[in-house]
């Protein structure tokens, strides 16, 4: 695809010489031109047999972790404090799977307002990143994409093997994190709750994609706690899982 920006603010954005929008900022020229390249991976991928789920991936100890749930439910947070931490962190949003294999697709951190509570370290680095204006339970929000690398930070994404999954669930007020095993007949419907819709694949294909990431990867129900908690939690519960690497 070719894009061309024309004008000083606002800005006019065409793609393959048709009219795409008018942007107020460069910063939100970036984010749209960056979102329809991200949809088209993706629609690619799908096109490559690839299911997608809402669903973050790092690496805690050794062990190759998915971590499952819908917008909102702290996955970002939750890599955030990890990849901070010191744990290799591949994807924060979308995870695509096939044959028993994952891999994240590449795009920025997305950091909603207030990260830096939970994640301090960013607080120096958001005023020097860019940003957008994103429609959040029906009120604009502003939303920070962040590079690992740009603070030094390895970001590496592979595709392989994925050695647990985690499903994210509700976090009660003042609550300790807690993770507990989830048999595999739980967790299949529940991870199939957090797919994207994939039109085209036929739902037992989709099915069959999941079935085969539980075949070999355990499956946990995470309640999380602070963040810190949550990652000192997670890591105490991992600590049994066999890496395939």
């Amino acid at each position: 695809m070719r894009y061309t920006v024309t004008g000083a603010g606002p800005y006019q954005l065409s793609e393959d010489a048709e009219p795409v929008a008018e942007l107020a900022s460069a910063d939100d020229v970036v984010f749209v031109v960056y979102q329809r390249c991200y949809g088209l991976a993706a629609e690619l991928l799908q096109q490559a047999g690839w299911v997608a789920l809402h669903g973050a991936l790092a690496t805690i100890d050794g062990v190759r972790v998915l971590v499952a749930g819908p917008k909102g439910a702290g996955k970002t947070t939750l890599a955030l404090r990890l990849l901070f931490d010191g744990h290799p962190v591949e994807g924060d949003e979308r995870v695509h799977l096939r044959d028993g294999d994952a891999v994240a697709l590449p795009r920025r951190f997305h950091c909603k307002p207030g990260v830096e509570r939970h994640v301090p370290e960013l607080a120096p680095l958001l005023a020097s990143l860019p940003t957008t204006t994103a429609w959040i339970d029906g009120a604009p929000q502003t939303i920070t994409a962040f590079d690992p690398t740009e603070c030094g930070i390895g970001w590496q994404l592979r595709c392989g093997p994925v050695d647990a999954c985690v499903l994210l669930s509700d976090t009660d007020a003042g609550a300790d994190a807690r993770v507990e095993p989830l048999p595999t007949a739980r967790a299949l419907p529940l991870i199939t709750e957090h797919l994207f819709d994939h039109p085209g694949l036929e739902s037992p294909a989709v099915a069959s994609t999941v079935a085969a990431l539980l075949r070999t990867a355990p499956a946990f129900s995470l309640r999380r706690g602070t963040p810190e908690d949550t990652v000192a939690t997670l890591r105490g519960a991992l600590a049994g899982v066999d890496a395939h690497a």
